[in-house]
This record gives structure tokens, sequence and C-alpha cells, in this order.
């Protein structure tokens, strides 16, 4: 069964604070579920990217609408909207990560997924959103995470 997925990166236009993340990652845990909605969204130094799927374009549509709306947001760029033969991340409605320190008070939540993790999951991904979260993960830590890919994309 076909899917649509909708990738974007963007800037936080406000300080982001554990607490903003865990608000944000709970409300959208919630919606994303009663929507049919998988997501997978990596934060490092107040840079985003996310990768948002549903079976219905107008689904996936919709949410990103009320996204770029969000004045949390600035230099917000897609970075692909394409159909898929498949759900890449069905397994998270919210699926999140960040590098540097790891708070406990979002750790301790379901759609917490580790760095390593995380890494892993990427570097199994296949094709150009595979390609657009290794090469966030290589910009944000790239001593860490300089095994994922050696292709260089330019995320903008």
């Amino acid at each position: 069964m076909s899917c649509f997925q909708l990738m974007f990166i963007s800037d936080s236009a406000v300080d982001v604070s554990d607490q903003l993340l865990l608000d944000i990652l709970v409300r959208a845990d919630k919606n994303n579920r009663a929507r049919g909605i998988s997501g997978l969204l990596l934060y490092s130094q107040n840079r985003f990217i996310q990768l948002i799927e549903a079976r219905q374009k107008q689904t996936v549509e919709a949410l990103f609408a009320k996204i770029s709306k969000d004045i949390r947001h600035k230099n917000l760029e897609v970075l692909l909207r394409q159909e898929s033969s498949e759900l890449q991340i069905a397994t998270w409605a919210m699926g999140f990560s960040m590098t540097g320190k790891e708070d406990p008070a979002i750790t301790e939540y379901s759609f917490y997924i580790h760095m390593n993790e995380v890494t892993q999951i990427c570097a199994a991904m296949p094709g150009l959103v595979g390609q657009r979260f290794r090469q966030f993960l290589q910009q944000s830590c790239p001593l860490t995470h300089a095994h994922c890919d050696s292709t260089r994309v330019d995320l903008g």
C-alpha cells in the first residue's frame, strides 16, 4: 500500500527549552496517533528535521500547513514531498531524538529514541529520506556520525 511523505528542515525562532520540546512532543504524539500519521523529528542546535508520513496525502499536507504557520519555525524548507511504497517510520506516531545531553524528563517517554538507535535507523533508510537524515546527523555531530554516509547532501 502506498503512502505520502513530506520532509522539512527549519530553525527555531524561539529558545527551545526541554519543557517546550516535551509539550510539543506529547501533543504531537497524541494528535498523530489519532490521525494515522507517523513522524520522526530530530533536533540539534536549534535546528529541526522532520519526516511526516501517512497513507493519505491530504493528511500529511494538512499537518504541514499547520506546522508551516507555527511562528516558532523560521527558515522552513521542504526537502521532499513524495509518494512511497511503504511507511518508513510506522513504529512512531512521533519519534524524537536530539543531539547533546539527554534530558530524563524527555527520555522516559515512549517516543524518545536514543541517538545510537537513530543512527542505525537512518543508516538503513533507503533513498533521499535516508540521505537527508544522515546528512543532518553528520552536520550536527560530525565526529559521532561520520560513518553514516559519505554522500554529501546540501540541506540548505
